[in-house]
């Protein structure tokens, strides 16, 4: 079972998106920026972090993934937002800071298809 941090700062919407997510995954919850870099640091073995675009604070979920390539290099950086792709996340995926996308409302399935793709991709020679 893969083992994911969800990072989203409104507690209720983490809240239901873990419990969706406990029968297929082991989740850990955290409530924003600090806390999800306090489990990193902490060397919580993670196969993905899922962190919204939008936290609450100067910190977003791009500072956060960012920060997980540096801290975690081998776990997946998947971001979810409830807006459609723009130009930031589109450079962000481009550059590798970002290794999937999954729009809000994220479901189980959809989660599930963007980390076996961004595992795959990961996995696969360049070129």
């Amino acid at each position: 079972m893969k083992r994911i941090l969800l990072v989203d700062d409104d507690a209720d919407l983490l809240s239901s998106m873990a419990e969706a997510f406990r029968p297929r995954f082991d989740v850990v919850e955290a409530t924003g920026y600090s806390r999800a870099l306090q489990f990193l640091k902490l060397g919580g073995a993670f196969d993905a972090v899922v962190a919204d675009l939008k936290l609450r604070g100067d910190r977003s979920g791009l500072d956060l993934l960012r920060e997980t390539r540096l801290l975690a290099p081998g776990v997946l950086r998947i971001l979810i937002s409830g807006n459609r792709p723009g130009p930031e996340i589109d450079d962000a995926l481009r550059a590798g800071l970002v290794e999937g996308f999954v729009r809000k409302p994220v479901d189980v399935a959809a989660l599930e298809a963007e980390l076996a793709r961004a595992s795959s991709s990961r996995a696969a020679p360049p070129g």
